[in-house]
């Protein structure tokens, strides 16, 4: 179950990014980036990523 959290929020996010643009290389672009946004976010709200633990990373 731990690979579903970010499956979901892959797929969510690339149906968000479909739905904002339509057409054009640059929007398909811009479709990838949000489904890998959505791939973090699904991450996070999973469980899987401490976000707590990775700003605490990025602020040494």
């Amino acid at each position: 179950m731990q690979g579903l959290g970010k499956l979901v929020g892959l797929i969510i996010g690339l149906v968000f990014g479909v739905i904002w643009i339509h057409d054009s290389f640059a929007d398909a672009v811009l479709v990838g980036i949000v489904g890998l946004i959505g791939t973090y976010v699904g991450a996070i709200v999973s469980g899987e990523v401490n976000i707590v633990e990775v700003l605490a990373r990025r602020g040494r």
